[in-house]
């Protein structure tokens, strides 16, 4: 036949979960990943339907999830070969006390 089979394209690049991909060290740094090309980019947010996933780069997978329901994150934890932690706001104070919470949280998958 003249027509040759498509060829199927495996992705073996890793993949990379960023948490807080919303916020500001978040978004400066999934721009990055996605301008480099070396893994693929997972982030978890809390609302797939969110005006701020407009400043996110294409070429991302988006998770709902929240890091308050273990449930919601199974999905996005699974098959990553690294997570980047970017979650946190208001006072460093208070991003440092959430941060922690949700840090045990994330490990309890893991």
């Amino acid at each position: 036949s003249p027509y040759a089979a498509p060829l199927s394209f495996k992705d073996d690049r890793p993949e990379v979960l960023v948490v807080g991909a919303t916020g500001s060290l978040g978004r400066i740094l999934v721009r990055r990943l996605v301008l480099e090309s070396k893994v693929r980019v997972r982030v978890l947010v809390r609302d797939l339907y969110s005006s701020t996933l407009e400043k996110l780069p294409t070429g991302v997978t988006y998770c709902q999830g929240d890091l308050r329901n273990m449930d919601s994150l199974e999905y996005a934890v699974t098959d990553v070969d690294k997570i980047v932690f970017c979650a946190g706001g208001g006072s460093w104070v208070e991003a440092a006390e959430g941060a922690k919470d949700d840090l045990e949280r994330l490990q309890a998958l893991l």
